[in-house]
C-alpha cells in the first residue's frame, strides 16, 4: 500500500472518532468490503476518491452502505449490489431483494422499482468524464419477463422493452443490441450508431476498454469509441456509422500468442486483450 501522511487527513480526534466507529462495526461483524483490518486503507479510499459518497458493507450475507464517518446510511438488507455512490450527481446503486432487482439513491429512496430480473447500470469513468462527458447521466439496461428495455436517471423507459431480442449494459457511451443472429450499437441517446448487421461484437461492458471489436462477413474491425461517438455527434446527424469508412485490422486475433481457442471471446484473459 502506498504510504501517505494521515495527519494531512484527519486531526486525531477525528481519527479516533473514525477509528471507535470501525471498531464498533467490526464488533457487531459488519464487514467493510474493502480491507477491514486495515483504517487507513478504508479511510484512505474516500480522501483520495472525494467523489465517493459511500462504501458498501456485508452483515450476514446482507449489503448496505456506510458514510465517510463510519454510520450505517444504508443498513444491509440488500442481496446484492453493482455500481457506486459518487457525490458529483445523484447516481444511483443496483440492488436486489427477493430475487428481483431495483435501483436505490444515497438517501436509500428508490428510483427504479424491484420487478427486474437483471439490470446493468451505465458504466462512465466519471473522474475523467464530469465535466465534459456528453454521456454522463444514468442509463439503466433491464429484462423483465424475458423483454429488454433502457430505463433513465428517472427510472422512466428510455428505450421501449422488446424493440431489441437483447441489449448490453452502457459503458462509455454505447451499448451492444442484438435483433436475430446479428448485432449492432447503440448510442447514450438511444440511436443506432452501428448497423444491426454485424457477425459478432466483442464483449466490452465493464472491461475498462475504450474499444472493441466487429466482426462482419469475416473480416474484424477495431472501433475507437471516441472516434465514434466523435464522428457520429460531429458529422452524422442521427445516421448510422458508415461501416466502410473502418479500417480492418491488419492481423487476425486468432494469431495473437494469448488466445485461447477453448475459450469464447467474451473469456478470454486479461493478458490476450491488453494485447490487442
Amino acid at each position: 500500500m502506498t504510504n501517505f501522511d494521515i495527519k494531512k487527513i484527519l486531526y486525531p480526534f477525528q481519527l479516533r472518532s473514525l477509528q471507535k466507529r470501525v471498531e464498533h462495526l467490526q464488533k457487531e461483524n459488519v464487514r467493510i468490503l474493502l480491507d477491514v483490518n486495515n483504517l487507513i486503507t478504508y479511510r484512505k479510499v474516500f480522501m483520495m476518491n472525494c467523489k465517493m459518497e459511500l462504501l458498501p458493507i456485508m452483515l450476514h450475507h446482507k449489503y448496505g452502505f456506510i458514510d465517510k464517518n463510519g454510520n450505517i446510511v444504508i443498513k444491509p438488507i440488500y442481496d446484492d449490489y453493482k455500481g457506486t455512490f459518487i457525490s458529483c450527481s445523484p447516481i444511483a446503486v443496483c440492488v436486489k431483494q427477493k430475487d428481483k432487482w431495483g435501483a436505490i439513491l444515497p438517501n436509500n429512496h428508490i428510483l427504479i422499482d424491484f420487478e427486474y430480473d437483471y439490470i446493468y447500470p451505465s458504466i462512465v469513468d466519471y473522474t475523467e468524464y464530469q465535466e465534459n462527458c456528453c454521456y454522463f447521466e444514468q442509463l439503466f439496461t433491464v429484462c423483465k419477463n424475458y423483454q429488454w428495455g433502457v430505463l433513465d436517471h428517472n427510472g422512466d423507459i428510455f428505450i421501449e422493452f422488446g424493440k431489441y431480442d437483447w441489449i448490453d449494459g452502457y459503458d462509455s457511451g454505447l451499448a451492444r443490441v442484438k435483433k436475430g443472429n446479428k448485432w449492432g450499437l447503440i448510442d447514450f441517446t438511444g440511436n443506432i450508431i452501428l448497423p444491426i448487421e454485424q457477425d459478432n461484437i466483442w464483449n466490452f461492458y465493464n472491461r475498462k476498454r475504450t474499444d472493441t471489436i466487429i466482426e462482419k462477413n469475416e473480416i474484424q474491425t477495431n472501433v475507437d469509441f471516441e472516434e465514434l461517438l466523435s464522428k457520429y455527434n460531429g458529422d452524422c446527424d442521427d445516421d448510422c456509422f458508415d461501416f466502410n469508412d473502418l479500417k480492418p485490422s491488419s492481423n487476425s486475433v486468432y494469431d495473437n500468442p494469448y488466445y485461447n481457442e477453448n475459450l469464447d471471446f467474451d473469456q478470454q484473459d486479461p493478458e490476450f486483450w491488453e494485447s490487442l
